[in-house]
């Protein structure tokens, strides 16, 4: 199975959750991605600077790589699309006809990568937020 995580920048959510799945499924496969473009050629293109420090205390690797854009093709892969976003953001940012689509899941996780008010203890609330959602994903589906 393909596992494909959405956010909006790909440096952030998606990419922490990608992580995660990786680390607990033995037979399936997962890539992440982003919808907006803003990030890719900035310093943020890797990950958002508080992101790998949290996974990295967390002995957690994110994979140095650029921030991907979704494309027609991970859409078609998927066997599971899954976006970790705000209502509003995945209403604004995902098109109708990718939320209407039977392999996909919205789990309603705010943005943590760039936000001022973000501080190390919330970051490390929602990754765990996103380690649990993982995990039961994992399992209830045998990955």
């Amino acid at each position: 199975m393909k596992i494909l995580f959405l956010c909006q920048y790909n440096i952030g959510r998606s990419r922490i959750a990608e992580t995660l799945f990786k680390t607990m499924a033995k037979k399936s496969s997962a890539i992440s991605a982003g919808f907006d473009e803003k990030f890719v050629n900035t310093r943020y293109a890797d990950a958002a600077p508080l992101v790998i420090r949290c996974m990295n205390e967390m002995n957690l690797k994110i994979r140095k790589r650029k921030a991907r854009i979704v494309t027609e093709k991970m859409i078609s892969d998927a066997d599971f699309i899954i976006a970790l976003m705000s209502n509003s953001a995945v209403n604004g940012v995902v098109p109708k006809r990718i939320r209407d689509m039977q392999n996909f899941t919205h789990w309603r996780i705010d943005d943590v990568s760039l936000r001022q008010d973000y501080n190390y203890g919330k970051l490390l609330a929602v990754i765990e937020e996103i380690r649990k959602r993982v995990k039961k994903l994992v399992e209830q589906n045998d990955l």
